[in-house]
């Protein structure tokens, strides 16, 4: 519990919670970021930090009293141990050889990826999943886009991010969204055609590549942990949208390299380097909407008994 006007350090600028925006809200804030942007839809940015988080706390442990200093030194011990939690966890059930769970999933893609890799993220579940299950151990250049209504336009938004970044770029998305914007690879087709005809494999912005990661669940799971889930009567027909649609074929329709992971053992065979003037996509049948939710909640049980023994 938090009383009104209590002092929060935030470290970046928007945050995408709107649990933890509703509680920031009744703040006042200390931001530290190294943007230019200044954002303050609440008015209620006290303090304002341009600075790296890292360098930061770096002159904030030297100049603080010692109670402080050690207070934050827990923290950042209590952070490696949920890692180490993390990867025992999730390196089991990768030797399992069973159906992935989407929290596996998260920290696979973050384990795989090679360091300074461009992610761009899906709303919903995935970029939920990476935030709290994807490793900190890499150095991941992470970007998203809310869009009109968090589901529309990723493919689209990502292929522009691509060029205008001029390097290839990894998009994790979920299949409902991937299906909203099935259009998007037809763009994807244009561009593969543009880099087959030039002479060097690169265009006048620099090497270009997307791998799409489609986490198909079978529907929307978003809606399994929020409270219309207690309504099972409503869940399965108005929300969860369940579907059956080959992304196989989408794949074929459109030209692009495809390959499906239906068990961990799948994931193991798989690199995710950054391939350049290559377009492709990799499904990964998870588990169902419903294991999904009960995943979740189980290994955060497991965790908070990990923390505390």
């Amino acid at each position: 519990n938090f009383d009104d006007d209590f002092i929060a350090l935030q470290f970046g600028e928007r945050i995408v919670s709107k649990r933890i925006n509703a509680l920031l809200s009744r703040s006042k804030r200390i931001v530290v970021s190294q943007s230019e942007e200044r954002f303050d839809d609440d008015h209620n940015v006290l303090l304002r930090i341009r600075a790296s988080p890292s360098s930061f706390l770096l002159r904030l442990m030297n100049s603080v009293d010692l109670q402080l200093a050690n207070g934050m030194q827990h923290l950042s011990e209590v952070s490696g141990l949920v890692g180490d939690f993390y990867k025992e966890s999730f390196t089991r059930e990768l030797e399992s050889n069973g159906v992935p769970s989407e929290a596996l999933l998260a920290w696979w893609i973050t384990e795989m990826l090679p360091d300074d890799s461009t992610v761009f993220i899906s709303n919903s579940m995935p970029i939920r999943d990476l935030n709290f299950f994807g490793t900190d151990s890499k150095r991941l250049k992470v970007h998203s886009n809310r869009g009109a209504n968090g589901i529309d336009g990723i493919i689209s938004s990502a292929l522009g991010f691509m060029i205008a970044q001029g390097r290839p770029v990894t998009v994790v998305i979920g299949d409902m969204a991937m299906l909203h914007d099935l259009g998007a690879l037809h763009e994807v087709q244009e561009l593969m055609k543009r880099s087959l005809r030039s002479h060097d494999g690169t265009d006048a912005k620099g090497e270009l590549g997307l791998t799409i990661i489609v986490v198909n669940n079978g529907g929307g799971g978003i809606f399994n942990f929020l409270p219309v889930a207690q309504h099972k009567e409503f869940l399965t027909e108005f929300f969860q949208t369940n579907h059956t649609v080959s992304f196989a074929d989408c794949a074929k329709n459109f030209n692009l390299r495809y390959s499906c992971a239906t068990c961990t053992g799948d994931l193991k065979s798989w690199g995710l380097d950054p391939p350049k003037e290559s377009f492709r996509m990799l499904e990964v049948k998870c588990k169902s909407l419903n294991e999904n939710a009960e995943e979740h909640a189980l290994l955060q049980k497991h965790l908070v008994k990990f923390l505390q023994k």
